[in-house]
């Protein structure tokens, strides 16, 4: 007989965990203290874009083997799947809120029995599991690092591919205790494809952090290289593709800025956690963070003379071809840009929530000074620069993600540059220096 699950946090990892549980033959109760997700979930909407999930969660309520709840209840495994994110205080380094996965742990306290396997998916600092998890589950007849299991198996997914590498994907699974670790395993092996691999708590732990930190100092090298090559005058794409000929050598691109859930927080996690010297994973912080000022630099120096100018920013979503919008280095840009005196405007085909008001750019081209594409999205190169420059005050593209067709937009009279392209000087009228043959 399968074993019920309840599952705490129906965003972005929790639902589909939960409904691809329930696919399998599992009864999954699915929890969240969100009354718009809940109600959206009990009129048969699916609250996540993706591929395939209003589907799954249709056919998995409608058989009876998901049913959102409130609250939780009884069951023999609990998966937590809450943020994780990071407080901001004035002079000292950001470090890990744990504030929902307290709040999970003590909703789930008093429906635990000696045997319950509780999973944490939530991206944690090392040592969560068996200090501050453990903690929070304590009662007066109940010890969790003795009475439960405890297993901790870090999310490997991303937005817009979810259910695929839901299954597909390799997993990594800690247990407090081999035992735990094995029935952990069990359980991700009834629905994965890829490998599940067992190891302690901790090493689980560190092992998703170091997965984001890896890509967080890529990314900041890419980034450096980037002003390494507007300072010396050349193009910093054209660089990284004869650079990486190389066979052992793959820099990745540049952009404005580094967003998401993930790679922009875990590396902290990495430092709240120790007193060993970070200096690395805090400088490819430091780098990935100063992108979007470096980008609004960009902008400014061919605004500077003109009086309350128009900006439109092509893209909210922290990524292209997604609707997620968390973390997102727009929200940056918009500031900075705004704090200097421009008028802004969002614009997004994919993402439907957003800090700030989204337009259409139909709506507000005319008169515009400059189009900064922040996010690659393919609608994005559906754009028809011909129909959009005779409608601009003065029709500049700034390209930070190398994605458009710079020789099209130039040739329809926009002064275009792109991040990371030194051959560029904004005396010349003609917005950019051509190659060399």
């Amino acid at each position: 007989m399968k074993e019920n699950i309840c599952v705490v946090g129906l965003g972005y990892i929790g639902l589909p965990t939960a409904v691809i549980l329930a696919s399998k033959g599992y009864h999954v109760v699915g929890v969240d203290v969100s009354r718009k997700i809940l109600d959206q979930l009990e009129q048969g909407e699916c609250p996540i874009k993706e591929d395939g999930m209003e589907a799954l969660v249709k056919q998995t309520m409608a058989d009876g083997f998901f049913i959102p709840k409130d609250k939780p209840e009884p069951s023999d495994v609990f998966i937590i799947c809450v943020p994780t994110p990071l407080t901001r205080g004035a002079g000292r380094k950001p470090r890990s809120d744990m504030s929902f996965v307290k709040k999970a742990a003590e909703a789930i306290r008093d429906q635990l029995v000696p045997g319950n396997l509780v999973i944490l998916e939530s991206t944690v600092p090392p040592g969560t599991i068996a200090q501050f998890l453990a903690d929070c589950l304590r009662r007066g007849d109940l010890e969790p690092l003795t009475d439960l299991d405890l297993a901790h198996c870090p999310e490997r997914v991303i937005p817009g591919n979810l259910l695929y590498e839901l299954v597909n994907n390799d997993r990594i699974v800690g247990g407090h205790t081999l035992k735990a670790a094995k029935r952990a395993q069990d359980l991700y092996q009834s629905f994965a494809l890829g490998e599940v691999i067992i190891t302690d708590a901790t090493t689980a732990e560190l092992c998703k952090l170091m997965e984001n930190t890896y890509r967080d100092v890529q990314i900041a090298l890419a980034n450096q290289f980037a002003k390494v090559a507007e300072g010396i005058g050349v193009d910093v794409w054209h660089a990284t593709e004869l650079a990486n000929r190389h066979p052992r050598v793959n820099i990745i691109n540049p952009g404005p800025g580094v967003g998401g859930h993930c790679i922009p927080i875990d590396p902290w996690f990495i430092v709240d956690s120790t007193d060993v010297d970070t200096g690395l994973i805090q400088e490819a912080r430091r780098m990935n963070d100063s992108m979007p000022s470096h980008a609004c630099n960009m902008i400014m120096m061919q605004l500077e003379k003109l009086d309350s100018p128009k900006v439109i920013l092509l893209g909210a979503a922290y990524k292209g071809n997604v609707n997620d919008a968390r973390e997102s280095p727009t929200e940056a840009v918009a500031s900075i840009l705004t704090e200097n005196g421009c008028k802004i405007h969002v614009v997004d085909p994919m993402v439907e929530q957003f800090s700030l008001p989204l337009s259409n750019l139909e709506d507000v081209i005319d008169g515009a000074d400059a189009l900064m594409l922040l996010v690659d999205h393919d609608d994005f190169l559906k754009l028809q620069p011909e129909l959009l420059v005779d409608r601009m005050r003065n029709p500049f593209l700034l390209d930070t993600r190398g994605f458009l067709n710079m020789a099209s937009w130039k040739s329809s009279g926009f002064k275009v540059r792109k991040l990371g392209d030194g051959r560029w000087d904004p005396r010349d009228s003609k917005g950019s220096w051509e190659m060399s043959q």
